[in-house]
């Protein structure tokens, strides 16, 4: 069963960013000011959903946990993506 937790905790980590990314692209506007909530309460969903498949003891404290590291790990991935831009527009400017 620890096998599926760990599972379930990257699950939830990478996850959550992945369907916010998706959403946005399904959707024209999210604004930005309620994605913390939303990725929180996908967070939450997704850990409740895990519980029940994995019969496993539900966490709340820790599904908001799980969703809160998905924030960061996005915000990690954007800033990465801006830099990389930076430095490939830097590059492009030298002769």
């Amino acid at each position: 069963m620890e096998g599926n937790a760990q599972l379930v905790q990257a699950a939830i980590i990478v996850g959550v960013p992945a369907l916010i990314g998706a959403l946005k692209v399904l959707t024209t506007s999210i604004p930005k000011r309620i994605i913390p909530a939303v990725v929180i309460l996908m967070g939450a969903a997704l850990q409740l959903c895990a519980a029940y498949v994995t019969q496993t003891e539900l966490s709340p404290e820790l599904a908001v946990v799980y969703g809160s590291a998905s924030i960061g790990l996005r915000e990690v991935l954007d800033q990465l993506r801006r830099l990389a831009g930076d430095l490939g527009a830097g590059a492009a400017k030298q002769p």
